[in-house]
């Protein structure tokens, strides 16, 4: 408790002996590029992952079919479903 009440009575110039000698700025910026920096190198490793790997064509499942029909018939009421397909981007 004295320690948060010396920072709050020496000002925002406290901050930056707090940690090292760092300011919050900067240790905030390093912890931004390492975050963005693993969230890169993870997506690599997926789109490698899924290049190796491709996904299967898939039709789609009875179910799948039916919970929509059902969910359109409630929304509109007057709808008719044609067909039901499966774009790839």
């Amino acid at each position: 408790m004295e320690i948060i009440l010396a920072l709050v009575q020496a000002g925002p110039a406290a901050l930056s002996d707090t940690i090292g000698g760092v300011g919050l700025p900067t240790v905030c910026a390093v912890a931004f590029i390492s975050v963005m920096t693993l969230l890169a190198f993870q997506a690599l490793i997926i789109r490698a992952i899924t290049l190796i790997f491709p996904p299967e064509n898939f039709e789609p499942e009875p179910a799948v079919e039916t919970a929509i029909r059902q969910a359109v018939e409630k929304a509109i009421p007057d709808a008719r479903i044609v067909s039901i397909r499966t774009i790839k981007k």
